[in-house]
């Protein structure tokens, strides 16, 4: 996704040439150290997330933090009992939808 142009395709999709104001959702992210795993994951992503909203802003697109990043455990290895952790986005889908309505 190295320098796509967002704001180019949706204008394209658009296709009405009227000025759009663009909105990209995305969790609030935060540091965990539980773990090396886990504090080496969460760090990939802040530093993944910061260098995207860097991106878009760029391209006059606000980036929205709703939600936030959660982690869990996997379910163990059924081999060698090994656990992993995994992060996900909760509750972006729901900050999207309120600002749907409340736009509406």
């Amino acid at each position: 996704m190295n320098n796509f142009n967002f704001r180019g395709l949706i204008e394209e999709l658009l296709a009405d040439n009227l000025p759009s104001e663009i909105l990209w959702f995305g969790a609030r992210l935060r540091l965990y150290d539980q773990s090396e795993e886990l504090r080496r994951k969460s760090s990939e992503a802040i530093r993944s997330q910061s260098a995207f909203m860097n991106q878009i802003q760029k391209q006059k697109i606000n980036f929205i933090k709703v939600g936030y990043l959660r982690a869990r455990e996997s379910d163990p290895c059924e081999q060698c009992d090994y656990q992993t952790w995994k992060l996900a986005e909760k509750g972006v889908d729901v900050g999207l939808a309120v600002r749907m309505v409340a736009e509406a």
